[in-house]
């Protein structure tokens, strides 16, 4: 294309969307190739938006230790160019990757192991929401709010978690796993604090969360599925399945000059055809 940062960016976006609809690997994929556009372009702020949208891939497909080192450069070069937002999101994700970490480690039966990670989530998450506070960001802001109250109830402090959440009552996650997530810590501190008719309600509307998410996930994969096929029909010829002359000119136009153009002069093809 001969624009790396351009390219970069609509790489980043579409892990984003391959992201949103579960495709982990292949926004992994695409987070990757554009971390090396943006690297070429020596562009940090594109490099910021692509080390987002990685080390919240390594999360989703649970490489803990990957997420945490691209979370953290993420961090650093956020602060060095001044992207307040961008650090705050940056530094949530990081909590999310130590909160997953610590309830591994509880599974384990390393209680100690998994208090410390806990903490670190919460601390974290806490900076996150302060960042997203100060800047008006209200949907980072009740995003983090979540995640601290997640922590503090793990932490066995749940009138805390109640405290934060009621703060924020206000907040409205998109539906899907934010909505889903939401609902499954209020679930949790209502369960903590003996609420039970509240927290069953709150488990199951998040469950229905959840169902519409899946429902929208495989809708959304038939129509990627559709799109490329009908993108394939339309550069393909039906009968040979040989490239038409549109491919031929994306090529052409994509400055693949090793590639040359044969022009064959063949008798008699309609009657073939007809046949």
């Amino acid at each position: 294309m001969g624009d790396p940062r351009g390219e970069a960016t609509v790489r980043t976006q579409i892990a984003h969307i391959l992201l949103a609809v579960g495709d982990c690997y292949e926004a992994l994929s695409e987070g990757m190739a554009a971390m090396t556009l943006a690297d070429s372009a020596n562009d940090a702020s594109a490099m910021v938006e692509v080390l987002r949208v990685v080390g919240h891939s390594y999360l989703a497909v649970s490489q803990f230790d990957c997420a945490t080192a691209f979370c953290e450069r993420g961090i650093e070069t956020s602060r060095r160019i001044g992207d307040a937002i961008s650090e705050g999101a940056l530094l949530d994700t990081l909590g999310c990757v130590y909160g997953t970490m610590a309830y591994g480690a509880t599974a384990a039966g390393d209680d100690k192991q998994a208090r410390i990670l806990n903490l670190r989530a919460i601390d974290a998450s806490r900076q996150a929401m302060t960042i997203a506070s100060a800047y008006g960001h209200r949907a980072n802001e009740g995003t983090a709010n979540t995640n601290v109250a997640e922590g503090l109830v793990q932490d066995g402090r749940p009138e805390g978690g109640l405290a934060l959440m009621e703060s924020c009552a206000a907040y409205r996650p998109d539906p899907g796993s934010g909505a889903s997530h939401h609902l499954d810590t209020w679930g949790s501190i209502c369960l903590a604090l003996g609420r039970l008719d509240e927290a069953i309600d709150r488990f199951e509307r998040a469950n229905a969360s959840r169902s519409l998410a899946e429902d929208l996930q495989r809708s959304n994969e038939q129509l990627s599925r559709r799109a490329d096929d009908l993108m394939h029909e339309s550069l393909h010829e039906a009968l040979t399945d040989l490239g038409t002359r549109r491919l031929m000119e994306r090529l052409l136009d994509a400055g693949m000059s090793r590639y040359a153009i044969a022009i064959i002069d063949v008798d008699y093809v309609k009657a073939v055809n007809d046949g």
